[in-house]
């Protein structure tokens, strides 16, 4: 294993990234260190605390982009496992470098360390960095942990951070039951079987963690004391695999924020609005005991015993306390989303027995983490995760419903950011009113027309031809009498005088019989279509549907990628129906952030949307 320890070297700065850089590069062909490389492509880079800079971790950055990117035909020269930058002096222009260096080694990164620095998310395009180095973490699969603490990240970051998240392909698990099932489907042909592997494959299945790592990393001898799922099977553990089999917890997507660990956001300048933004997240988020089953763990030493700090933390993954700044109304909220996510735990593993000794271990956990309130607990979920249970944070709560106790909590925090900072404060509510007001432009008008009268009855006429030859008029026949139909006595009979009469004799005229409809006389009755009677309304302007004047109006707004599709036709719904400008117009009393919240709460848009577990 190539671990590359720079914590001795003398040199600090730009100065250690040059050198930093020469090292990557000598192991891309034809470099000298190439052949070993190749024999042994694993890096660990360790860079603590030497004082980077930006100018100088962009030497390292585009050293390590050219070496991961390299991928010949003896196979690749650096596979990026730990990368470690505490206390570099590093700012959100780091994170711009360090974005493509996560997306070629989402397969293989483990640990990344960006504690100690001077990130800080604050304006528009520190926003944006922040964004695009949040969303290359989207196929990472191994990740076990990612340090942001220590830096003061800002209210907007955690925002940011739950957009992404909520953006993110939730982590599913594939039910043991499900898997039985498939496997006793009777006459299943070869394509069946061969497209079951494929998905397992696809899978991130693990049998059993210990199988992770080598058997130096794993030695009990190591650490007496570190838990089992860190590295080590405990006794209890031990005692039970030999008289029961664990089944493996399976998942069909692991990938991405949802599926790391450890998040530590410490000391982070969090406030209650960066809490209200956490929560959504946290409520979610998966513990670590279920998610460290399809990750390596940890090695012997100080990565295990940072990760057995974090289980010891009134936190669960989620490292979010000590945060100075935070006040009481982000703790409540905090505490009550970690007690939703019990709640959503229970659900998960209630069709797991074998794994019910992990969930009341996880309820252990849960009363650890209700920090000042010993009684809180995890209330039983029904399958639409509904809490009925009575908690123990105050003698007020008594049996109410406990989402509409974390929902109270987070309403508060909206209402004073709200009253406070506005609805400028909050990228979601800014795109939000914007594209409501661009949708009152194209509200349609409404008028009241009588209902149009109904058109008599009409009959066709029947259609009629005529033999017309030319140059000869139509006479009508006399009726036939005995007189008329005498011929000339004196006028023989011959063929010559038939074909050609007498000189001064009149010539017959050809018979033309009464015309003769070639359609039955059966009138035909024309029936009209029926008419729209009700409230007549007028087009959209110029004639465009609606779906394409709901896409201008969410380019215009500037809510593309952070607007939901639900809540883009919920805005727009709201925008044109003139029910709700009699609704807006009875809160008119109300104080102006009152009157935002109730319009954000109408169409959906106090929070980002989050897809559940």
């Amino acid at each position: 294993m190539g671990r590359l320890n720079y914590i001795n070297r003398k040199i600090e700065g730009l100065k250690l990234g040059t050198v930093i850089s020469k090292d990557l590069v000598k192991r891309v062909p034809p470099g000298a260190g190439s052949k070993a490389a190749f024999r042994d492509p694993v890096v660990e880079l360790d860079v603590s605390g030497k004082g980077l800079t930006d100018e100088g971790f962009a030497e390292v950055a585009s050293a390590l982009v050219e070496s991961l990117k390299y991928d010949g035909n003896q196979g690749r020269v650096v596979r990026l496992e730990e990368l470690c930058l505490i206390n570099n002096r590093l700012t959100a222009t780091s994170l711009q470098a360090l974005s493509p260096i996560i997306r070629l080694a989402t397969n293989d990164l483990r640990d990344l360390d960006l504690s100690e620095n001077n990130i800080a998310i604050n304006s528009d395009a520190e926003v944006a960095i922040w964004e695009d180095f949040l969303t290359s973490f989207r196929d990472c699969c191994v990740l076990r942990r990612v340090d942001f603490s220590r830096n003061a990240l800002g209210p907007r970051a955690f925002e940011v951070m739950t957009r992404v998240y909520a953006k993110q392909e939730a982590v599913d698990m594939v039910l043991p039951a499900d898997l039985e099932q498939v496997q006793r489907k009777e006459r299943r042909t070869c394509a069946d079987v061969a497209g079951l592997g494929r998905k397992l494959r696809k899978m991130s299945v693990v049998s059993d963690p210990d199988d992770w790592g080598s058997d130096k990393d794993n030695d009990p001898k190591s650490d007496g004391h570190k838990d089992s799922r860190h590295g080590l099977k405990s006794p209890e553990k031990a005692a039970l695999s030999s008289s029961q089999p664990e089944s493996p917890l399976m998942y069909a997507t692991t990938r991405g924020l949802r599926s790391v660990p450890y998040i530590v956001l410490s000391n982070s300048d969090m406030t209650e609005v960066g809490a209200l933004h956490l929560s959504y997240l946290l409520e979610v988020h998966h513990v670590p005991e279920r998610l460290l089953t399809r990750v390596p763990h940890a090695k012997a030493g100080a990565p295990a015993q940072q990760l057995l700090s974090y289980d010891e933390s009134p936190c669960r993954g989620i490292i979010y306390l000590p945060n100075p700044l935070l006040g009481s109304a982000g703790h409540k909220v905090l505490e009550l989303a970690e007690v939703m996510r019990d709640g959503y735990l229970a659900y998960a593993v209630d069709g797991f027995p074998e794994h019910s000794q992990a969930a009341s271990g996880s309820t252990n956990m849960s009363k650890r983490a209700s920090g000042t309130h010993p009684g809180l607990e995890a209330g039983a979920f029904d399958r639409r995760r509904r809490n009925t249970a009575s908690t123990g944070l105050s003698s007020q709560v008594g049996q109410d419903d406990l989402e509409s106790e974390l929902d109270r909590a987070r309403s508060r925090i909206q209402g004073t950011t709200l009253q406070l900072a506005g609805p400028q404060s909050n990228d979601l509510w800014r795109a939000a009113f914007k594209m409501l007001t661009l949708g009152r432009e194209i509200r349609p008008q409404i008028r009241n027309e009588p209902a149009p009268r109904l058109p008599a009855l009409k009959t066709k006429a029947p259609i009629v031809r005529t033999l017309r030859i030319p140059g000869i008029i139509p006479k009508t026949l006399k009726p036939l009498t005995p007189l008329t139909s005498q011929r000339d006595p004196n006028l023989a009979i011959s063929p010559w005088n038939t074909q050609f009469p007498k000189s001064g004799s009149l010539p017959s005229t050809p018979t033309v019989l009464p015309p003769t409809p070639l359609t039955p006389k059966n009138s035909v009755v024309s029936v009209p279509l029926p008419t729209k009677t009700a409230d007549y309304r007028t087009k959209l302007p110029c004639g465009l549907p609606e779906y394409v004047w709901r896409r201008i109006l969410v380019l215009a707004a500037g809510a593309e990628e952070i607007m939901s599709e639900s809540q883009q036709r919920s805005v727009l719904q709201w925008a044109m129906d003139r029910k709700t400008l009699m609704q807006e117009s009875e809160s008119l009393g109300l104080r102006a952030s009152a009157q935002c919240w109730k319009i954000l709460e109408a169409t959906g848009c106090l929070a980002y949307e989050m897809d559940k577990p």
